[in-house]
């Protein structure tokens, strides 16, 4: 049995390599490794596996949502970074034109992986709404500290350039994966 799955992972690696995008590469193989685990478990197969290929599996699903957050998230988080003297300078002009800069690119790098990946499709809805959760959980933090320190130095100017609420930011979040191609 054990030579059969591993001979699906190859196979189903070879083809994850046909996809043009390297975060759907990587969402592919979690939902593909979340599904085989899915009927293992149902076919009560933890016996013959044992615990050993379970856990593996399931940090092969950890490496995959964290490659597809690399490939996909890390620039936009980039974005809402500060650096030491953002956090100093309090009326700075150049950290304002930064901030204001980063909060551009934020919110264009964000409209553009909101609107490609609420085109693709996961069928099953665990790992679909596992991977929403982890984005949100990193990007949600990080976007309400950029916010504030924009609030901080702008003040009420800051409201120009913020584009999403947080609230927005998780019902865009909430629409990925859902192959709505209206948006």
């Amino acid at each position: 049995m054990e030579q059969i799955l591993g001979m699906l992972e190859r196979k189903l690696i070879a083809k994850s390599k046909n996809y043009k995008d390297p975060a759907w590469r990587h969402i592919f193989m979690l939902i593909n490794r979340s599904h085989i685990e899915a009927i293992n478990k149902s076919l009560d197969l933890e016996t013959i596996f044992g615990n050993d290929w379970f856990q593996n599996n399931k940090a092969k699903i950890q490496q995959n949502l964290d490659l597809y957050k690399r490939n996909s998230w890390n620039e936009v988080l980039e974005f809402l970074k500060l650096d030491n003297n953002e956090k100093l300078a309090l009326n700075d002009n150049i950290t304002e034109e930064v901030l204001k800069e980063k909060i551009h690119l934020f919110n264009s790098h964000f409209e553009k992986i909101s609107r490609v990946q609420s085109t693709w499709f996961i069928y099953e809805t665990k790992p679909r709404e596992e991977i929403v959760t982890y984005v949100g959980n990193i990007l949600l933090p990080a976007y309400g500290i950029f916010i504030g320190r924009l609030e901080d130095i702008l003040g009420n100017q800051a409201y120009k350039y913020i584009k999403y609420g947080m609230f927005e930011i998780q019902d865009q979040l909430n629409h990925l994966f859902l192959g709505n191609q209206n948006i």
